[in-house]
């Protein structure tokens, strides 16, 4: 029932859902060419090591390490392919108990994961608030196409009611 009625059919979608109970993936989407996904899995499980003193503390609190890595790939064109990557944790409450480090912790570790991933050259998409804004913070886009994107949003949405706050715009529409 609840493959067919409750979602459940994402399962195959992502192999990161469903590791443990209560466990959550914090992933993103991207593309790539095909001869970037070994090197990219390389540089995560580098990631993961590098990491491992702040995974220690969500392990301290509910005994189950997170899981770093990257979702099934898809052939999209030619040779790009679809990755999802991120890692899986848990959330602040657990067990009962809110510990609201875990939370600062897992957005830390999710912002530094995709943060070293764009460096790689990936192209993001289906980019939510966190990702956009993420993109905008490390300097992903020139200030000639972010002041472009500004202006079209600017034309659009005179007033930022649609998507407020989605690659920091804010409200603040004037162009810099």
């Amino acid at each position: 029932k609840w493959h067919y009625t409750e979602q459940g059919h994402w399962q195959f979608y992502h192999n990161l859902w469903g590791m443990y109970p209560g466990m959550e993936p914090l992933t993103a989407e991207c593309f790539g060419s095909i001869n970037s996904y070994p090197p990219i899995l390389n540089d995560i499980n580098q990631w993961d090591m590098e990491h491992n003193e702040d995974m220690q503390k969500i392990l301290n609190v509910t005994k189950n390490r997170p899981i770093a890595g990257s979702g099934p790939i898809l052939l999209i064109d030619g040779n790009n392919v679809e990755i999802t990557c991120g890692f899986t944790t848990f959330g602040s409450y657990f067990d009962g108990e809110n510990h609201e480090f875990l939370r600062e912790l897992d957005l830390k570790l999710w912002k530094s994961l995709l943060e070293r991933v764009t460096k790689s050259g990936v192209q993001w998409y289906m980019m939510g608030d966190f990702m956009s804004r993420l993109m905008v913070d490390i300097g992903a886009y020139t200030p000639e196409y972010y002041n472009f994107m500004k202006s079209i949003k600017q034309v659009l949405d005179p007033k930022t009611i649609l998507s407020r706050g989605k690659f920091n715009f804010w409200g603040d529409s004037k162009i810099e």
